[in-house]
């Protein structure tokens, strides 16, 4: 089974509103510097991250990629009273300005993992990636024996 479309629309969206009731303490205490610069920082987090995943490609699950059509990504500033503001960003300018808004925060006292974090499965999830991973294959197996 499977489904056919003949067409998609992704929309992402960063909410603003919801950034700004975050908080980032330093030392436990409030600081309203350290607070924007985190905010910038997950905007720009996340707008990089839409862009890059348009830009290099993305799936909507296993095997189904979506392809944008040329010329159909735009983005869109919502202000708050309705107004629409269109702008268009790509990849290079979403990187900069993430690394300009890290740069500041880290400015602001706020700290920022230069290296990769990396995160190692517990032995019983690396089984059950392991046992998915066989019957998906015998599944497919299946399928291009009928």
């Amino acid at each position: 089974g499977g489904v056919t479309m003949r067409h998609a629309l992704q929309t992402v969206v960063i909410s603003l509103p919801a950034l700004r009731r975050l908080r980032f303490p330093l030392d436990g205490s409030s600081n309203g510097e350290a607070d924007i610069a985190a905010r910038t920082v997950l905007a720009a987090l996340g707008l990089c991250g839409a862009v890059l995943s348009i830009e290099r490609g993305c799936d909507l699950r296993s095997r189904c990629l979506l392809i944008p059509e040329p010329g159909q990504s735009g983005w869109e500033l919502v202000h708050g009273n309705g107004d629409v503001e269109p702008f268009s960003i790509d990849a290079d300018g979403a990187c900069a300005l993430l690394n300009s808004a890290v740069k500041a925060a880290e400015q602001a006292g706020l700290p920022w993992r230069r290296e990769p974090l990396r995160l190692t499965p517990s032995p019983e999830l690396a089984e059950l990636v392991r046992k998915s991973r066989t019957l998906a294959m015998q599944s497919t197996e299946a399928t291009e024996g009928d």
